[in-house]
């Protein structure tokens, strides 16, 4: 093969074929177009001589003559024998499309958002379609670690990738919760791909942001709060924490009667208590009415406690409820509201 660089030298590929063959019989062979063929270099500055004086071509330079191919020359003669040397069947046969490298981005979402995009990238479209497997795991051993259910869903599946697309993206669901995390939290995705392919890592990672941070601190500075105030510090001392003071509704910057606690109110019945209790509304916060006789153990056992629900109404930021307990009646003495994020 001859042809021309860049600048219009001229350059040439040239292949040998062993000179032992026998007279008289037909040879066939092939000759790949890369440095597995054999193939010597040539330039204009360089002498043609015996193949061993050449030196082997590198890829570079075999695509570099094929790029600007001016013309080819095929040489094969015997000097005896019936055909003297003829050609016969001369094929120039274009090689296989090389298997596309598959490339997947790391990844990054806030949780309220409920989907991160994993994007995925093909080196050149595939004549066929291509599946990758995927298959969502929290990082052991690492404290930053996304926990399997709670903030993403574990999930193995499939991609499918149509013939000729280069593009595509691996999804999963995050689950959106009211904890206030401080730091990102990141799980893994463990990848395969069917044969037709060539991936170029074997995982990624997704990083999930959470949101309520931000919610938390314009709630904070709302109520002359600063940075210094983390969430699980307690700003005013009255033994709850700054997180629980946002999901409680109640004032963060200064103790008042009723903060976080169950407030005792006329109108029950004979031999019961009335009590009320408020909390911020939301579908992701709940609470447990608990029982105790001795203030260390505690019974959440809604069944087996005797009380009655008066109102359970929420408004547009207020949750408000109202029960009756017996004054006295066996192990319910004390009575205690749990408030519930999740």
């Amino acid at each position: 093969f001859y042809g021309l660089d860049p600048t219009g030298k001229k350059i040439a590929i040239v292949n040998y074929i062993p000179a032992a063959l026998t007279r008289d019989t037909e040879h066939p062979f092939s000759q790949p177009l890369n440095t597995s063929g054999g193939w010597y270099w040539l330039d204009q500055n360089t002498p043609f001589v015996p193949s061993g004086d050449l030196t082997l071509a590198t890829n570079t330079q075999i695509q570099q003559v094929l790029a600007n191919v001016q013309s080819l020359y095929i040489l094969g003669e015997f000097y005896t024998g019936s055909d003297r040397g003829y050609l016969d069947n001369v094929v120039l046969t274009a090689p296989a499309a090389p298997m596309p490298t598959i490339t997947v981005a790391n990844a990054e979402a806030k949780e309220d958002i409920g989907l991160i995009r994993f994007p995925v990238t093909l080196s050149a479209p595939s004549a066929t379609p291509i599946d990758i497997t995927y298959q969502s795991t929290e990082i052991p051993q690492n404290p930053s670690s996304a926990t399997g259910g709670a903030d993403f869903v574990l999930i193995t599946n499939t991609l499918h990738i149509p013939a000729g697309a280069t593009t595509a993206e691996i999804t999963i669901h995050l689950i959106d919760d009211s904890l206030i995390e401080v730091d990102p939290e990141t799980f893994r995705l463990l990848l395969t791909v069917s044969s037709n392919a060539i991936l170029n890592q074997s995982s990624v990672i997704g990083t999930i942001i959470d949101d309520d941070i931000e919610n938390y601190w314009v709630w904070a500075q709302s109520h002359g709060l600063t940075t210094d105030d983390a969430p699980d510090l307690d700003f005013d001392g009255d033994g709850i924490s700054n997180r629980m003071e946002r999901l409680l509704a109640s004032d963060p910057s200064g103790f008042q009667a009723g903060d976080g606690q169950l407030v005792a109110v006329a109108g029950a019945e004979s031999g019961y208590q009335r009590y009320e209790f408020r909390l911020q509304s939301g579908p992701r916060i709940t609470w447990i009415l608990q029982s105790s006789n001795d203030l260390k153990s505690w019974n959440d056992d809604i069944s087996s406690i005797d009380y009655f629900l008066r109102r359970d109404t929420s408004g547009p930021a207020l949750r408000q409820l109202m029960f009756e307990v017996p004054v006295t009646s066996g192990s319910q003495k004390f009575w205690r509201i749990q408030v519930l994020a999740f």
